[in-house]
């Protein structure tokens, strides 16, 4: 599981540069706030960086909590990494909209989180959890089915 962890900063910030020219550049080049960037790369590069340090933030201070609560007490199934993946990809923009105020453009920027979170969750899962049991008693939807007496 650790490995998935870990992978977590570098999957985001490749995700997030790729993603930066889709959806943090409007038709025209203009970044959320209206500006040109001098360099799309060299902000793309630092929009990567950021995400990546974010991540490491989220991963340990959310989702490694999270991964061991649940674990422990269901299946982890790839439906479920997903959705968590899209609620902690968007956690960084909802808390920066409520500390800092402020109205950013955030259809684009919720779709960026979005998608960050989910290729992060997507990666994770694939690693750590797909064909593993981390369950200490399985629960009776992870038995498999025994056929009726005398079938």
């Amino acid at each position: 599981m650790a490995l998935g962890l870990v992978v977590q900063p570098f999957v985001t910030a490749a995700v997030a540069f790729f993603a930066f020219f889709l959806l943090m550049l409007d038709g025209t080049g203009r970044t959320l706030d209206g500006s040109f960037p001098e360099s799309p790369a060299e902000a793309a590069v630092s929009v990567a960086a950021v995400t990546g340090f974010l991540a490491v933030v989220v991963t340990f201070l959310g989702v490694v909590p999270t991964v061991v609560w649940i674990v422990r007490r269901r299946r982890l199934t790839l439906t479920h990494v997903l959705f968590f993946g899209l609620g902690f990809g968007n956690l960084p923009i909802v808390l920066a909209t409520l500390f800092f105020g402020g109205n950013w453009n955030l259809l684009r920027t919720h779709a960026f989180a979005s998608l960050i979170g989910v290729f992060g969750a997507a990666a994770f899962w694939l690693i750590s959890i797909r064909g593993r049991d981390f369950s200490r008693d399985p629960g009776p939807a992870d038995r498999p089915l025994q056929p009726a007496r005398g079938q």
